[in-house]
């Protein structure tokens, strides 16, 4: 269109162009303009609120759930500082938003007019972009921008600014055509070397957040993560809750903890971790999601999960002590191998206890895939094996087999002897 148009007027033009067909608000007397003009907009609904915090979150979930800006209108002043909230919401949650602010006049700022903010200012942590239109011709080159803005990369809330006589001025102006998001493939050489490092990697753990989440895409994610084995964590509550809902998922936790079904269907708290945890030990975290999973599926009851985790717990803290001193002590078998008796029963078993090997390194990336195998074999010894009685003896030795042509392998015999038939698989039986 190039007849002349109030601002008022251009502005809800070029929102129905970029698609709007409901807005939000408080009305007020800044924006009277743009008020009349919607009167004579039948494509778009006006929502009508009570306070212009309703106002944000309505426009914020509308976003949420159509994928394209929420719109809310509010007024300068208490009306913009009270819609603030739903913008920080539409900026953590990753929502596309616009949020329309009625200012004083142009001639008025900066003289501390009625009400005044300074809204470039107060909004710039809160949002993606906050623009403000001084000449009532850049209508449409703004209201286009804030619709890329909101719905490109990560989508979030966008500010304009509207000078109430601004809104009144009556110019000609060029519409823009509507904004579409375009739809972004991954990298595939990203995407590559991701599944390289997860392959290298000893205890990887997803920390799934962002936006684009969607039924489908969780779906997809929930079977790839359970096929691999691998631990997710969430950075914000609700991308765990997309992700993970109606899972048995391989799990870490949120801001508010973890919780994963049993195959009979009872409820287990297993690790609580935020993402600062997480970060700072990734490692024990990862593993520690993998046992818990493999802990509920063989417990009958939740006594005998606590008490089984609990010890693959407390083995896997002694394995991040030995790897904290790792650059300065290497780790060898033999440490992990007295690491796991020692906490058995202290001292008085070395008498009945022989390791005879050489001095073998265990690469870090292994470490902690040997200390649980280890701890599991402790573990039945005390439970069934040479330390369920008095009498019981234990031989662990180890060797380095070469072959021609081949690599040089590892080999551990964990032998038992003295074993009560009742419990154990008889005496001298190796485990």
């Amino acid at each position: 269109m190039t007849a002349k148009r109030t601002g008022g007027r251009i502005l809800i033009d070029n929102l129905v162009i970029q698609g709007c067909d409901r807005i939000f608000t408080v009305p007020g007397e800044s924006f009277l303009a743009a008020l009349d003009a919607l009167h004579d907009t039948p494509q778009i609904d006006l929502v009508v609120c009570r306070q212009e915090g309703g106002v944000a979150y309505m426009a914020e979930a509308d976003g949420k759930m159509t994928g394209r800006p929420g719109v809310a209108f509010v007024t300068r002043g208490p009306g913009a500082t009270n819609a603030a909230v739903g913008v920080h919401t539409a900026f953590q949650d990753s929502t596309p938003m616009l949020l329309l602010i009625g200012d004083v006049a142009r001639g008025d700022r900066d003289r501390e007019g009625f009400q005044e903010v300074d809204f470039a200012t107060m909004f710039a942590p809160l949002a993606k972009w906050v623009g403000r239109i001084e000449d009532a011709r850049r209508i449409p080159e703004y209201v286009a921008r804030a619709y890329a803005t909101a719905m490109a990369g990560r989508p979030g809330p966008v500010v304009l600014v509207l000078p109430e006589d601004m809104l009144k001025d009556e110019v000609e102006a060029e519409d823009r055509p509507r904004n579409a998001r375009f739809a972004q493939a991954a990298d595939p050489l990203a995407v590559g070397a991701l599944m390289e490092l997860l392959q290298d990697a000893a205890s990887p753990v997803a920390i799934v957040g962002g936006a684009g989440w969607c039924k489908g895409t969780a779906h997809h994610f929930r079977e790839w993560a359970e096929r691999i084995g691998l631990p997710v964590a969430g950075g914000l509550t609700l991308s765990i809750g997309v992700v993970l809902t109606g899972a048995q998922p391989a799990l870490l936790g949120g801001y508010y903890g973890v919780i994963s079904q049993s195959n009979s269907g009872q409820y287990y708290d297993l690790l609580y971790a935020d993402t600062a945890q997480i970060a700072a030990t990734r490692w024990l975290a990862g593993t520690a999601g993998g046992e818990g999973l493999q802990t509920v599926a063989a417990s009958d009851t939740l006594e005998a999960f606590d008490s089984a985790f609990n010890e693959r717990l407390a083995a896997l803290s002694r394995v991040q002590g030995l790897l904290s001193r790792a650059g300065e002590e290497p780790i060898t078998l033999s440490a992990l191998i007295r690491s796991e008796l020692d906490a058995l029963a202290a001292a008085n078993l070395q008498e009945r206890i022989v390791l005879d090997g050489p001095d073998v390194r265990v690469r870090k990336g292994a470490v902690q895939t040997v200390a649980l195998a280890l701890h599991e074999l402790a573990t039945n010894a005390r439970k069934y094996g040479a330390f369920s009685n008095a009498h019981g003896q234990l031989s662990v030795r180890w060797r380095i087999r070469e072959s021609d042509g081949q690599m040089p392998r590892l080999v551990l015999e964990w032998v038992e002897t003295g074993i009560d038939r009742r419990h154990g698989t008889g005496s001298g039986a190796p485990k």
